[in-house]
C-alpha cells in the first residue's frame, strides 16, 4: 500500500475520521485495570467482555490487552498540522504489540520516548485517543549528535513514505529481546513541513476538511 492510499482510507470517515498530526512523548504503558478506568473503555471493548470476539478472553487472567493494541498515558507535545503547542495528557490506543506478543523490530514505547503520529479523531464520551496509519505514519523522534531533530519510521512500510533517505538500522528501546527496526529518515522539521503541505493539499484532517 503507498502513503497516498493509507491517507485516502484513514480519512474515511468510516474508519473513525483522520483528526491531525501530533508530537507525543509517552508516560508510561496502562494495565488493563488502569484501562478500565478510563470513561468509554467497556464501550469500545464490549465485544471482548460479551466474548462475542475472544471467547477464551479472561479479563482478569494474564492476557491484559486486546488484539495487537497497548494503552499508553501520553503528553501530546504539539499539534504538526497546526504548528500549535498542546501540553495535554490523554490516554492513547496504539497498535504496537503488547507486554506479551510484540511485533518484531517494533517493541513497545518506553516512558520519555517521543514520537510522530495520526490521530483518529475523538468519539464522544470517550476518553481514549486512537492512533491510524500506524507504521506508515508513526516515526520515533530524537535528537543526533549536530543537536538536530531527526524522524525516524519502523518496519518496512515506512520505505513507501515519499520523502526522506531509507536507511536499516536497528536499536535497542525499551527491550534487548527485540529492537528497533527503522527503515527510513529525515528532519523533524521536513517530516512537519511535507505532512502539513500534503494534507492540505489533499483536504484531509480536522483543519482542512470538517467533513472527514
Amino acid at each position: 500500500m503507498e502513503y497516498d492510499d493509507v491517507i485516502k482510507m484513514i480519512s474515511n470517515s468510516d474508519n473513525g475520521g483522520l483528526d491531525s498530526y501530533y508530537l507525543i512523548e509517552v508516560n508510561k504503558a496502562l494495565t488493563l485495570s488502569e484501562c478500565e478506568d478510563i470513561e468509554g473503555w467497556f464501550d469500545m471493548f464490549a465485544d471482548y467482555y460479551e466474548g462475542t470476539i475472544d471467547p477464551e478472553f479472561d479479563a482478569d487472567g494474564d492476557k491484559v490487552y486486546f488484539d495487537n493494541n497497548t494503552v499508553y498515558e501520553v503528553t501530546m507535545i504539539k499539534d504538526i498540522i497546526m504548528d500549535t503547542d498542546i501540553n495535554e495528557t490523554v490516554y492513547l490506543l496504539m497498535k504496537t504489540g503488547n507486554p506479551y506478543t510484540q511485533v518484531k523490530g517494533d517493541p513497545l514505547y518506553a516512558p520519555g520516548e517521543t514520537l510522530c503520529a495520526a490521530l483518529k479523531k475523538s468519539e464522544a464520551g470517550c476518553e481514549l485517543r486512537q492512533t491510524t496509519g500506524d507504521f506508515m505514519l508513526r516515526f520515533d523522534v530524537y535528537t543526533d549528535d549536530d543537536g538536530r531533530y531527526m524522524a525516524r519510521n519502523r518496519f518496512a512500510n515506512g520505505k513507501l513514505f515519499p520523502i526522506g533517505e531509507d536507511i536499516n538500522e536497528m536499536q535497542i528501546t525499551s527491550t534487548t529481546s527485540n529492537p528497533v527496526v527503522y527503515c527510513k529518515e529525515m528532519l523533524l522539521d521536513e517530516l512537519a513541513d511535507f505532512m502539513r503541505s500534503d494534507w492540505e493539499q489533499q483536504k484531509v484532517g480536522s483543519v482542512f476538511n470538517e467533513e472527514v
